[in-house]
């Protein structure tokens, strides 16, 4: 009796070890699986947090004002002041700042020589040399050269204006390259296209069908920053042009920029270095290859190309000027510090002029 009584002992307590065991093996099992889960989980969450401050990269040129000229022996020579900037440009691309994209802003052909469309292809052979994919804008120099179909046709664009997901931003590309039917009375609600057959007109004006297409557009990228580019200017004014010179309806654009998710505004077109900050959003107005402004800036054949880097939803602008047409480059930070156009700037221009003062 006292036999049975041990065997039935020992085996609850033999059971009672196996199921201890047991329970042990599987709490750490199921633990190690709990982990190896989350640990799988991890690698989602950051890559959510990455995208909502990823960072962006743009490389951007405007008004090369690319041209050229047949030689006496037949062959075509397109101008070192297109081709010599623009090669560093896409050097120092693919070499050094490795952008996500590129930015045309724009007047890429002068159309000086009536071979817009020759230049433009010379233009985009440099280009397509970068390894960043390059968006293009098009300008009043284009525009006035050629009907906007053959643009599109050679740039390869459905419409004028566009838009596009980088990472987490949207880019959005407009068109201000229409012009009032009747330009003596400044009406801008009966519009024309730039074309051959119809006078370049400096201002610019966006189209409604445009405005429309902004709205809908922005209203969608709700959730995103957005960068505009534009090649006339949409600000109110600069220290060398008032109102009647920069963009005819720039003043409703500045409005929608202002109530939407836009970060920043680029145009190129007059030749300026300018930066202003207005109602949430930073507008630069950037020269281009060699044309230069006298009245401001000594920009003559000083080729300029700019680096746009957003770092944690802070933007930079880096700029790139040769003294020595395009053989060295220095570099500067284009914002209130280093540019003359910002809102104080133009304020202090206003009292000069108020008091009679050049």
């Amino acid at each position: 009796m006292n036999k049975l009584k041990k065997n039935k002992l020992y085996i609850c307590l033999m059971l009672t070890v196996v199921f201890t065991v047991a329970f042990l093996f599987m709490h750490y099992k199921g633990g190690r699986g709990i982990n190896r889960t989350l640990k799988e989980e991890q690698p989602t969450i950051e890559k959510v947090v990455e995208n909502e401050l990823s960072d962006l990269k743009i490389g951007y040129i405007t008004d090369a004002h690319c041209y050229g000229k047949w030689k006496k022996d037949g062959n075509w020579q397109t101008n070192w002041r297109c081709t010599k900037p623009m090669e560093k440009f896409v050097t120092q691309m693919n070499s050094e700042f490795n952008p996500d994209i590129v930015m045309d802003g724009g007047d890429l052909s002068d159309g000086r020589d009536n071979e817009t469309l020759k230049v433009l292809g010379i233009a985009r052979e440099m280009m397509s040399k970068l390894d960043a994919p390059a968006y293009h804008v098009v300008g009043n120099h284009e525009a006035r050269d050629l009907e906007k179909k053959e643009w599109l046709e050679l740039m390869g664009y459905k419409k004028t204006y566009y838009a596009f997901d980088v990472k987490n931003y949207k880019i959005i590309v407009l068109d201000g390259n229409f012009a009032p039917t009747n330009r003596s009375s400044k009406d801008i609600s009966s519009l024309e296209d730039i074309n051959p057959e119809v006078d370049d007109f400096y201002p610019g004006v966006v189209t409604t069908e445009q405005i429309n297409w902004l709205e809908k557009t922005l209203l969608e990228a709700k959730n995103k920053d957005t960068i505009v580019f534009i090649h006339q200017p949409v600000v109110e004014r600069t220290l060398i042009k008032d109102r009647d010179s920069l963009l005819s309806n720039g003043g409703v654009l500045r409005k929608i920029f202002a109530k939407n998710n836009v970060l920043a505004v680029f145009s190129g077109h007059i030749e300026e270095t300018c930066f202003i900050q207005e109602d949430g959003v930073t507008y630069y107005t950037l020269p281009g290859f060699h044309k230069g402004n006298k009245y401001i800036e000594d920009a003559k054949d000083k080729p300029v190309f700019f680096e746009l880097t957003i770092e944690r939803g802070v933007l930079e602008v880096k700029a790139y000027k040769s003294s020595d047409r395009g053989d060295n480059f220095e570099s500067f930070v284009v914002n209130s510090e280093t540019t003359l156009c910002n809102n104080k700037g133009i304020e202090e221009l206003k009292q000069k002029i108020e008091k009679g003062e050049k």
